[in-house]
């Protein structure tokens, strides 16, 4: 009897460990899947620009090294984010000259592959002292080829969730791959390993997500798993089976979620550094699952934006948050309130009359509110975009281009949809003091804002002499970890009852003075319940 109990106590053991490597696998196959495709997006949207900046340059009659040509060059760099190099080269990819005035030599990794529907090819090459890793656009002038080179590092983003271990990203062309994240130990037949390709262009993204990663990441369920007992135990695994087929299809899941609340606020707070003084936050949005888990957006936006769950999840969103600033916004009209809306929300006046009904009757001003059109994905129709924008200006609230030149649209959503603000990607901030290039076009975006009259807000400040610098040059707005990360409700309302006292509706004082605002605060040296 002892024996076969023991028997059994051991099977029930395996089968909990089974059970419990296949949840993990779908589980991480779920997510390196939604990883992937959002690298792919950005990635996409980057080799778009790229390649409208070079149809621009052949358009211009850029086919030569004489100094007009190479000033184009320049201006393309400039203007196109994505670009490190412009060259003319000849047909064996000797570099004849560059937007820098002389070549650097391109090491070919792959061959030439066609770009369907247009004259352009693309391989992967090595470029520069470095040898660094980029995808080169070609296309022929004349008897020699003009390129562009788009270095592999841009396509990583930041908001990719990383793993305590585990995670390889790979950008592949022909074939060929280039590491954006190395993994540091060979694959395995149980490891997760999930290929995306695009449609538009011969890339494509690996994610691999080791088991042994994947259970680092869960060691405190495992854990508990394995001491439940035998009772607990086989629930455990029953109630894992009945998850995993519940999540067998996502959007459900995540639409549940929705319904449920489960998708909470977070707060990114915008500082004026000028003065030192909070002037705002960014809601983020978070899913806290009912097992106290948080989901990172990266892992749920890309599906509830292609699954059209994004409208539901935006207005859920608003509401949530209302309810929770509400009594602190109230007093303080000059705080701002910023949401991030998708390029579908601007195809109709949808978004206006959900700002409106959520905020219309609330104690949270309409001129406290501020949209951020994402470039995550393209506008579709220019003109129906700023109709949308005009309305909600009409409303009072005010409207920002998120990310400025690192996605669809750049100067051309400047100059077209009469926004307000323009924030300042955070790819550029971390460039300050060590690409001279990224100083020279945070400047000229300061100047241009300056002479467009709308307001500038630096996204991603991490250290104080990013502060300096920023300050130095214009920008007098900013928001990132050197302030605070993104705070849950609680920590945020602390916050704007610690730094906005003065900017309450006003009480008696009976003669008490207060203490001046230091320059600027670092939310990390604070505590906050």
């Amino acid at each position: 009897m002892l024996f076969a109990a023991l028997c059994c106590a051991g099977l029930i053991a395996f089968g909990i460990e089974a059970g419990t490597d296949v949840i993990l696998r779908e589980r991480g196959a779920a997510q390196a899947a939604l990883q992937a495709k959002d690298i792919l997006v950005r990635a996409e949207a980057r080799l778009h620009r790229s390649a409208a900046a070079l149809a621009d340059l052949v358009a211009g009659g850029v086919k030569t090294c004489r100094q007009g040509d190479i000033e184009a060059m320049r201006r393309a760099v400039y203007a196109t984010t994505p670009l490190k190099e412009v060259a003319l080269v000849d047909a064996q990819g000797a570099v004849l000259c560059s937007h820098h005035g002389f070549g650097s030599d391109h090491r070919g990794m792959t061959a030439e592959q066609a770009i369907a529907g247009t004259s352009l090819t693309m391989s992967m090459v090595r470029f520069g002292d470095g040898q660094e890793p980029a995808l080169r656009l070609r296309v022929a002038v004349g008897q020699h080829y003009l390129t562009v080179l788009v270095p592999a590092e841009v396509f990583e983003t930041d908001d990719v969730a990383a793993p305590a271990q585990g995670l390889g990203i790979r950008l592949m062309l022909a074939g060929v791959p280039t590491v954006l994240r190395p993994l540091g130990e060979p694959v395995d037949s149980d490891d997760v390993q999930v290929a995306t390709g695009s449609g538009q262009f011969p890339v494509s993204v690996e994610i691999v997500r080791t088991i042994e990663g994947l259970r680092a990441n869960a060691a405190g369920p495992i854990l508990y798993s394995r001491a439940g007992g035998l009772f607990i135990s086989t629930l455990i695994f029953a109630l894992a089976l009945s998850t995993t087929r519940r999540r067998q299809d996502p959007v459900d899941d995540l639409r549940a979620a929705i319904d449920a609340g489960e998708m909470v606020p977070y707060y990114q707070p915008v500082m004026d550094i000028s003065s030192g003084r909070l002037i705002g936050c960014e809601v983020l949005v978070r899913w806290r699952r009912p097992d106290g888990e948080v989901v990172p957006p990266s892992s749920f936006i890309p599906l509830a934006e292609t699954s059209g769950l994004i409208f539901e999840l935006t207005n859920r969103l608003m509401r949530t948050a209302r309810d929770e600033v509400a009594a602190v916004y109230a007093t303080r009209p000059s705080l701002k309130l910023g949401f991030n809306a998708h390029a579908d929300h601007f195809l109709n006046d949808r978004i206006v009359a959900d700002v409106e009904q959520v905020f219309g009757g609330s104690p949270i001003r309409l001129s406290q509110i501020m949209l951020e059109v994402t470039e995550r994905a393209p506008l579709a129709d220019l003109n129906e975009a700023r109709r949308t924008i005009a309305a909600l200006q009409a409303l009072g609230v005010k409207v920002a281009i998120d990310d400025v030149g690192t996605g669809h649209g750049g100067l051309n959503y400047l100059l077209k949809l009469g926004v307000d603000t323009i924030k300042i990607d955070k790819m550029f901030i971390d460039a300050i003091g060590t690409e001279r290039y990224s100083n020279a076009i945070i400047e000229t975006l300061v100047e241009l804002s300056r002479t467009m009259k709308i307001d500038v807000i630096a996204e991603g400040v991490e250290t104080f002499d990013q502060v300096e610098y920023l300050r130095s040059h214009g920008v007098h707005m900013a928001q990132g970890h050197v302030f605070a990360p993104a705070l849950p409700g609680g920590a945020f309302l602390d916050l704007c009852e610690a730094m906005c006292r003065d900017a309450a509706v006003p009480v008696a004082t009976h003669g008490h003075s207060r203490e001046p605002m230091p320059r600027y605060i670092s939310a990390r040296n604070r505590q906050f319940s």
